[in-house]
């Protein structure tokens, strides 16, 4: 191991740290638990932790990442033959649909894979067999329409996104002579917008290409249940066949409040019996929640359901349209969102499209950080 100049910045990649440079000079450890200053005096040598940020390091500009997209443009000939197919399917079936981008990787030419897609005129589900992609070509990302609505990333499109790396287009208002794009890059659960969609893709010739009609045979209008998963899918696992339904959820936990503990008490303070979530409403000291059915303070559990949907009302993917980008932004910039609670916005639409809702939300987070601080034994009282 070369000798590390003064400040320099190396990793403990051992659980021996006297593996390490022994030097006079000082320099830095980025160990897994964070950062050490390395010091040798007559004595002999160790690790100090530091909080200071080595100075030879630079900051990213963007806190949450950066992304630098350097890969072939997508040509106007894939963009035509995508918007070629949305706009077929649209004029004849009323519904969005999707493809899939892959790339060759040696030639770096594209092509389109159409998965099987069970359609409705504001959702698309998708499912196909990896196996099936062109030998020598990667997916890099996807295409997909929103019939006659405005192209934007929805939640929905977002959620599906940070499982899937890569180059994501939104095609809007299909019938017009420039139909609207939203394009961004996904990479690893983050979202890089780009303005600029010429970076991305070239979107200025709808006539250099158009869809094969049998492309038409994958999509699917009619009900789709699980007696079809041999005939469709017979080689999804049951997350993805789950996904294709629509109905794969992660389990939600439940928090409660944490009992605060005073000194003078000798045992923990009982709880008064959760109830399910009603009209709940602060008291007027901002202390616990009034149940109106059962007129009495209680504790209630903090954990959001997925209420049913009014009758003739599905759950809708675009629940944030209710309730306005700023206040969305807001959200998603907090880093608190996952996909979980993206999963039960889009089952609770009305209710998500009220502030209320996302109140309650991250009131539940904070009890959940709180009960788990009172077990580390931090007195938050």
């Amino acid at each position: 191991m070369t000798t590390p100049a003064w400040g320099e910045v190396i990793s403990l990649n051992t659980d021996n740290w006297l593996t390490l440079p022994d030097t006079p000079v000082p320099y830095y450890v980025h160990a897994k638990n964070g950062m050490y200053l390395h010091r040798r005096n007559a004595n002999g040598r160790g690790l100090v932790r530091t909080y200071k940020t080595p100075a030879k390091l630079q900051p990213v500009s963007h806190d949450k990442g950066i992304f630098e997209f350097d890969g072939v443009p997508l040509p106007a000939s894939i963009y035509a033959q995508a918007v070629s197919f949305f706009r077929r399917i649209f004029n004849t079936h009323g519904t969005e649909a999707e493809v899939v981008i892959t790339q060759n990787i040696e030639t770096k030419a594209y092509r389109l894979y159409v998965p099987t897609q069970r359609v409705s005129h504001g959702g698309v589900y998708s499912i196909y067999d990896p196996s099936t992609i062109s030998q020598g070509y990667l997916v890099v990302g996807t295409i997909h329409s929103h019939c006659d609505f405005s192209a934007f990333h929805s939640s929905t499109d977002e959620g599906d996104a940070r499982d899937m790396d890569g180059v994501h287009l939104t095609v809007g208002k299909v019938n017009d002579d420039e139909p609207e794009v939203a394009a961004m890059v996904a990479l690893h659960g983050l979202f890089f917008d780009y303005a600029d969609i010429s970076i991305l893709a070239d979107t200025t010739d709808l006539t250099a290409a158009s869809a094969p009609d049998w492309w038409d045979r994958y999509v699917i209008l009619g009900t789709v249940t699980d007696a079809d998963r041999q005939r469709l899918a017979p080689y999804a696992d049951d997350e993805t066949w789950e996904r294709f339904m629509g109905r794969y959820r992660r389990p939600q936990p439940v928090f409660q409040k944490p009992p605060v503990f005073h000194p003078k008490q000798n045992t923990a303070p009982t709880w008064n019996k959760p109830t399910p979530m009603r009209d709940w409403g602060w008291d007027d000291d901002g202390g616990l929640w009034w149940d109106p059915e059962a007129q009495a303070f209680v504790v209630p559990d903090f954990g959001l359901r997925a209420l049913p949907a009014p009758k003739g009302l599905e759950p809708d993917p675009y629940w944030e349209t209710d309730l306005g980008k700023d206040y969305v932004n807001d959200i998603f910039d907090t880093g608190l969102f996952t996909e979980e609670d993206l999963t039960l916005a889009i089952d609770c639409y009305p209710e998500s499209g009220t502030k209320a809702f996302w109140e309650r939300m991250f009131l539940e987070k904070y009890w959940a950080a709180a009960e788990w601080l009172t077990t580390q034994g931090v007195d938050l009282a």
